[in-house]
């Protein structure tokens, strides 16, 4: 699978097969090349801050943002910059009533007078046409990140692959993004737009531990050792008992080959000692931490729609508005939106969702 997070000033990509992130042989930080393996991670200068302009009659958007303040020009705290999520407004995907779960009212007509002032009258064009161009310009750059991405991990095709969506604002984005990359299913998430921060929270314990091994297999031991050693010193400093750790060995080799072991140094001589050509012992150590397992809810009557908005993005200029909260263990069919209170999820036309028990949902092309 390939996984979106948009937030408020970034789009970042990452591409997934069989439960791990893929990684690179090496990469690049912040233009230096460096000779490790790396996650395929990308990233761009894209998210509800970044500020819309026209260069040469094309729509871009960022690397400039707004952030969170002054922010959007809809949210009334000085910022005047037509940005990504006054585009949104306009067209119709958050609810300016609905916005933090109610708590916070958007200003629509403080975002049509940004995209007014800084888009349609350079453009001559509407309010409504230059917000729909910077949410196509938002889609082919996240499409563009995420072509980029598989290239890289040697993806060839997208018949299996189903993207994962979730920050504040992959959801709205994902079926469109979607239909740019003839991907034929999509995952939403009830806490998608707090994923990074609650997996950082729930995610084992691992740490990470590194040495050259400049003369092949002879400081193989020492180094094996050491690393052991500091591993169990900073798994027991944390307070976790490194006696319940798992410890995972791996080398690099000149010819690439390399090889991996579990357990000990001891367990790692026996495997890996007799390599001749080792060049990096990688240790890494990990501590599992207990999973949490999110209750099913009760599957709920048949969801009643809550309105129907003025919607460019909907059929007739009109898209259906459901609660979140209505659609356990339902099936909605697209364009629709769905306000989870915090959360906002926007499925495209031509596009149907199941939402399980436990809220999350998955959105399929309808053949």
């Amino acid at each position: 699978m390939v996984a979106i997070d948009i937030g408020g000033t970034t789009g970042k990509c990452s591409a997934v097969s069989h439960g791990s992130v893929e990684k690179l042989p090496e990469g690049h930080l912040f233009g230096i090349p460096v000779r490790m393996p790396m996650p395929a991670l990308r990233s761009s200068a894209l998210g509800g801050g970044s500020v819309a302009g026209v260069v040469d009659g094309i729509v871009e958007l960022g690397p400039e943002s707004m952030g969170a303040a002054p922010g959007p020009a809809c949210y009334d705290l000085g910022g005047t910059r037509a940005t990504l999520t006054d585009a949104l407004l306009v067209l119709g995907a958050i609810l300016p009533d609905k916005f933090l779960n109610g708590t916070r009212r958007l200003n629509v007509e403080a975002a049509h007078r940004a995209i007014e002032k800084n888009l349609a009258g350079v453009m001559g064009a509407s309010v409504v046409v230059a917000a729909q161009k910077i949410f196509e310009c938002a889609v082919g750059k996240m499409a563009d990140l995420i072509r980029d991405t598989l290239a890289e991990v040697a993806w060839d095709n997208n018949d299996d692959t189903v993207l994962f969506a979730f920050g504040g604002n992959g959801p709205v984005f994902a079926t469109f993004i979607a239909d740019s990359l003839d991907i034929e299913e999509v995952r939403v998430f009830a806490l998608g737009n707090i994923f990074s921060a609650y997996g950082s929270a729930i995610a084992d314990v691992l740490h990470v531990y590194e040495r050259a091994l400049v003369d092949g297999n002879k400081s193989l031991e020492a180094s094996g050792h050491q690393l052991f050693q500091q591993a169990r010193r900073d798994l027991r400093g944390e307070g976790f008992d490194p006696d319940q750790a798992d410890y995972t060995w791996q080398i690099d080799t000149a010819n690439g080959a390399g090889g991996s072991a579990e357990g000990d140094v001891n367990t790692m001589l026996e495997a890996l000692g007799r390599r001749q050509d080792a060049q990096l012992l990688r240790l890494e150590a990990r501590f599992a931490l207990p999973r949490i397992n999110t209750p099913d809810m009760e599957k709920t009557g048949t969801p009643k729609r809550v309105e129907k908005r003025a919607s460019v993005l909907g059929t007739d200029g009109e898209i259906t508005v459901f609660l979140h909260d209505e659609l356990y263990g339902q099936r909605v069919q697209g364009p629709c939106i769905v306000d989870g209170g915090s959360f906002t999820w926007v499925i495209g036309n031509g596009w149907q969702l199941d939402v399980g028990l436990r809220g999350d949902g998955i959105a399929k092309r309808n053949n």
